[in-house]
């Protein structure tokens, strides 16, 4: 008798999940003992597993919530059964389709930017290729690149450049990359990843395969770039800058460096006195003697060009984090992923010389820079004109103000008073909303305003506004990654204590991960860094459920889809 086939929600995800991880756990371990036979050996067992080519359409079909747009196919979702059919025909191959451009603002800039889109088969094979790969480049990725990486974010990169200027000022190369993604040489890419045979092919098809901007369906071919909005382009835009910290701290270890004493440096310690931190195609290069910063500008020129990368001149320049007058342009510090780092004299609350005690005589601000503020207060308004209804607006409103605060909170926002601001100017254009809808600011503020007890809050007894100073943290006691750790270095403990108290993760979301200990309560399976990860009720809201932490719990973006299909079987 024929064995009935399992049908998309039956599957063993849990058994399929630890399997795959394990090859990729044993590639990684592979390519950091230098093993590349081995690691060829399990990345071609991944591309052939059938139980990676439903983690590969799982990821791209059910985990990128909100991210729909369809690519040449028209193809926007698939059902569990075209799932299950889009895995099984899975395969590499040396073919690929043209990909769909659109253009997106960048950002604060009247400027677009190219997003590609594949069709949903090439965004399936993407993620499985990702899966065999991802694991041998982390363990070769520079310790200082935090970019479009497992388990590391932005926050890890300002907290190095924190820690490298903390107690020294530097001169620092504030680099930008002209059109990096755009740019890169499809030759010295390929050469760069080191694969043959079919993989390569399948790799250098995705380059090559062109766009097509709609209404006009002419396909246009691609020399050069890797297209923005791919499953694979991030970390192929990592691998092609890969190297780039290593080659800087090599050529500035050959000069010879002395100590304010006068001592001459070791290796070691002229290793240690550079810091390259990348995060994607944005890095600093920082450096306490300018001619070395002169140094390292023109091999960045040489490295950048063997990728077919080059500066921008009008962006990049050598700055200082201390004084003006170092500075190529009189001003100091520089702008990095959004934040002002700078550093100002101080005597009181100097830091101090952690040998002797002596003050400093500075210290070092890292705060949301005056784009980062403008842009955000742009965005408040357009929501407040936008409605008319209270709950709307506070529904349209919080998760604006907590996703911008708790990224720019971890500084010194706080400190400095600018998250306390921030609510000041909210407040300002809340009165003047409700005075339009009153004509009387005594009734507005009757209305619209309530006392919790503690302090007044806009909104009602079922709603209220957040407020930007609750996400205040500090960059200071903010956890940095370790080194050159990663998420494939089976230390599990490591990696969900760090997910548990990241600070980019709501309150609410973070307790939920402490009760259950990192794990899913669905599938029992450990969070991963980078997993979707959403808030199930118990017992749901329509039944009389509460949003207290006794009815929910935290589990997978897809157990979510599972749990909600289960509770509609049995209703």
């Amino acid at each position: 008798m024929k064995k009935p086939e399992l049908g998309w929600k039956d599957l063993n995800w849990k058994q399929i999940e630890n399997h795959i991880f394990k090859l990729q756990e044993q590639i990684y371990s592979s390519a950091k003992k230098g093993e590349i036979k081995t690691v060829r050996k399990f990345q071609k067992g991944i591309l052939r597993h059938p139980e990676a080519k439903l983690l590969a359409v799982r990821k791209v079909t059910q985990d990128n919530r909100g991210k729909s747009t369809p690519g040449l196919d028209g193809i926007k979702s698939l059902s569990p059964q075209e799932r299950l059919e889009l895995a099984k025909n899975l395969r590499i191959t040396s073919n690929a389709s043209p990909v769909k451009r659109i253009y997106i603002p960048k950002p604060g800039k009247n400027e677009v930017r190219p997003l590609g889109i594949p069709t949903i088969e090439d965004r399936a094979r993407q993620a499985l290729v990702k899966l065999a790969l991802e694991p041998e480049w982390e363990a070769y990725f520079e310790p200082n690149s935090y970019g479009f990486r497992p388990g590391r974010n932005c926050h890890d990169a300002i907290k190095q450049i924190q820690i490298s200027i903390a107690y020294m000022p530097k001169y620092v190369l504030d680099a930008d990359i002209s059109k990096c993604f755009d740019s890169i040489n499809h030759h010295a890419l390929l050469k760069k990843i080191n694969q043959r045979g079919l993989l390569q092919k399948q790799i250098k098809a995705w380059l090559k395969a062109g766009y097509v901007v709609f209404p006009n369906k002419k396909v246009t071919t691609t020399e050069v770039g890797t297209p923005q909005g791919g499953v694979l382009s991030p970390l192929l835009a990592n691998i092609a800058l890969h190297g780039l910290e290593t080659n800087l701290k090599e050529i500035s270890a050959k000069v010879p460096q002395n100590f304010s004493s006068g001592n001459p440096k070791s290796r070691e310690q002229k290793l240690r006195s550079l810091t390259v931190v990348r995060y994607a195609d944005d890095f600093v290069v920082m450096h306490e003697n300018y001619e070395i910063l002169l140094l390292c500008k023109l091999e960045t020129e040489k490295f950048l060009q063997s990728v077919g990368l080059k500066l921008s001149e009008s962006k990049t320049r050598i700055t200082h984090s201390l004084n003006d007058s170092m500075s190529q342009d009189g001003k100091a510090g520089f702008n990095f992923l959004g934040f002002t780092i700078k550093q100002e004299s101080e005597r009181i609350r100097s830091v101090r010389n952690r040998s002797t005690g002596e003050s400093l005589g500075f210290r070092t601000l890292i705060i949301p820079s005056k784009k980062s503020l403008k842009s955000h207060q742009k965005v408040i308004s357009e929501k407040i004109r936008l409605y008319t209804d209270q709950n709307a607006l506070i529904a349209n409103l919080n998760p604006v103000i907590s996703g911008w605060s708790r990224y720019f909170g971890v500084s010194h926002a706080s400190l400095r008073g600018i998250l306390q601001n921030q609510d000041e100017l909210l407040y300002r254009k809340l009165k003047q909303w409700g005075y339009r809808r009153t004509l009387s600011r005594k009734l507005a503020f009757k209305r619209y305003w309530i006392h919790d007890g503690k302090k007044w809050a806009y909104g009602n007894k079922q709603y209220h506004l957040y407020f930007h100073r609750d996400y205040a943290s500090s960059i200071v006691k903010y956890p940095k990654v370790k080194g050159n750790m990663s998420p494939f270095d089976r230390n599990t403990s490591y990696w969900t204590q760090r997910l548990i108290n990241s600070p980019n993760l709501p309150i609410t979301k973070q307790k939920l991960l402490n009760k259950q200990n990192g794990i899913c309560s669905f599938c029992e399976l450990r969070f991963q860094p980078n997993d979707l990860m959403e808030i199930h009720h118990k017992k749901p809201r329509k039944e009389g459920g509460t949003d207290r932490i006794s009815n929910l719990e935290i589990v997978h973006g897809h157990c979510h889809d599972q749990l909600h299909n289960k509770l509609k079987r049995i209703l």
